[in-house]
């Protein structure tokens, strides 16, 4: 392993998950405050950053309607559409504020759960080399978990990062990390993953 061929990958990291006035932010905020969310998130987006990892943020977005949900949504897509989250071009679809960003990191948009699902995510990883991804952003159990299950069967080296990744319900939210992380990733801590990387420096210094 190595912190070149290595992507951070941000599921979702915009303002309706992540920031205090976002549609779906008081859904999650108990997770969000339990477990520090967003600042480990961006402790992770710059200790990858400064190592010269390459960060690759997914965002979410739909047209007006959610017509991407189809004429009868069901399932997780019902509650999104109805709460008209994500819509492209209202400030809920754009990049957090309260994330670190920066010019150089790479944005693939999508329009549904996995990151790879209608998206040239896959494509990029494989033309930069990159054989190890290290997921957070949301939804723990829905975009983060699918996205993690295909990495996984895609054969890329997989790493969950366990207090950066959030969902609408603080148990459901532990029982995914205690119980699904470990069988398709490599759960870590936000802590655990900078000294992982401090670890990956000092080989490579």
């Amino acid at each position: 392993m190595s912190i070149e061929r290595t992507a951070i990958i941000v599921l979702d990291p915009q303002n309706d998950f992540f920031t205090p006035q976002g549609k779906l932010y008081n859904a999650m905020e108990s997770v969000l405050t339990k477990y520090q969310i967003v600042a480990n998130m961006n402790k992770v987006l710059e200790a990858g950053r400064n190592a010269g990892a390459t960060i690759i943020l997914v965002p979410l977005s739909f047209e007006a309607g959610c017509p991407e949900a189809g004429s009868e949504p069901y399932g997780i897509m019902k509650p999104i559409a109805e709460s008209k989250s994500f819509i492209r071009g209202t400030w809920g679809a754009e990049l957090a504020e309260s994330l670190s960003t920066s010019a150089d990191d790479i944005i693939i948009a999508k329009n549904h759960i996995s990151g790879f699902e209608g998206t040239d995510l896959e494509a990029q990883l494989r033309d930069k080399n990159i054989d190890t991804v290290v997921l957070c952003g949301g939804l723990t159990d829905v975009c983060v978990e699918t996205t993690m299950r295909q990495a996984y069967d895609k054969r890329f080296n997989v790493f969950t990062i366990t207090d950066a990744t959030a969902t609408v319900d603080l148990d459901k939210h532990e029982q995914t990390v205690g119980q699904n992380y470990q069988l398709f990733s490599k759960p870590l801590s936000a802590q655990e993953f900078i000294q992982m990387f401090d670890k990956w420096a000092g080989k490579a210094a």
